[in-house]
């Protein structure tokens, strides 16, 4: 797949944090997804076996990044989340909750 020139910008940023705006069908996943192809990449050349997590709002979206970005993660597919806000709060409460006194919470 060809980037454009916008989307190469991202990729060639050294900025720790980056906020990418466009409407639907602008590229943001596929974005995304070679940003973290190249971040895992990186780390495995240096050695560090690092992980990826996308966090959605919908289970919906959450799928559709893992049907677009499959092909551009490759084999790296496996150490990458796609997960819901919600799902990943539900998993922080009940692995730490008891930390905070929710030893067995409720959904």
């Amino acid at each position: 797949m060809i980037l454009t020139a916008s989307q190469r910008a991202i990729l060639d940023s050294t900025a720790p944090a980056l906020v990418v705006l466009g409407g639907a069908g602008t590229g943001k996943t596929t974005t995304a997804a070679h940003l973290v192809r190249q971040t895992l990449d990186s780390a495995a050349r240096d050695g560090r076996r690092e992980r990826a997590l996308f966090l959605s709002f919908s289970r919906a979206a959450a799928a559709q990044i893992m049907s677009r970005s499959g092909d551009i993660l490759g084999s790296y597919a496996e150490r990458v989340e796609v997960t819901t806000f919600h799902a990943l709060a539900w998993r922080l409460i009940t692995r730490w909750g008891g930390v905070l006194g929710i030893d067995d919470p409720v959904l």
